[in-house]
């Protein structure tokens, strides 16, 4: 996946925030894809480990973690004002 600069930092409201956002995406894209897909919608991404990514925007940052198969573990602090727009993002078209 391309690392690029783009996309926005966390706002500092959330930064010392906790997290508040967990789950699973599950599906046919392993970790690297669903970070790709975030990028695609402007987040920043960034390496965070071999096989794991964090991708954030100014109102949400996530932990992207590979996990059984081609499942996604999630973890992270979103304004909960802005949770139907990560839904929309994490979804993404297929």
């Amino acid at each position: 996946m391309d690392i690029s600069d783009g996309g926005s930092s966390l706002a500092p409201d959330w930064q010392e925030a906790d997290n508040n956002l967990c789950g699973v995406l599950r599906g046919r894209l392993d970790t690297s894809a669903v970070a790709e897909r975030f990028v695609r919608a402007g987040w920043k991404p960034r390496s965070s480990s071999w096989d794991a990514y964090e991708v954030e925007t100014s109102w949400c940052r996530i932990e992207l973690d590979p996990v059984d198969g081609a499942d996604t573990l999630l973890n992270g602090v979103i304004d909960p004002d802005r949770l139907d727009a990560f839904r929309c993002c994490s979804r993404g078209s297929d």
